[in-house]
């Protein structure tokens, strides 16, 4: 018998599935991610080290609908170097929560 854990990532294997097939549903969870995200980012040891040109970005949280060109351009360099985390979470709609 699968545990419930299995059981919540098997339905997010199908649901990643079903967004990655049909353009409808990955148009409507673009939306939602758009509307709902937020990007987060943390300094990586490395980067408390040697990445202090990205120090204003070691602790930063920033709504994706918001966030500048520009500002993506440093956090993807800040990444690439090794210097920060950067992570996005979403809201998941009321549907989808238990």
């Amino acid at each position: 018998m699968p545990t419930t854990i299995e059981v919540l990532q098997g339905a997010a294997d199908i649901l990643a599935e079903r967004i990655s097939e049909d353009a409808e549903v990955r148009a409507i969870a673009r939306q939602l991610a758009w509307r709902t995200g937020k990007l987060t980012t943390a300094a990586t040891e490395a980067g408390t080290a040697t990445g202090q040109e990205y120090r204003d970005y070691f602790d930063h949280t920033e709504p994706a609908v918001k966030i500048r060109r520009h500002r993506v351009l440093a956090l993807n360099r800040g990444e690439s170097e090794g210097a920060l985390k950067v992570k996005f979470d979403w809201t998941a709609p009321a549907f989808c929560k238990t």
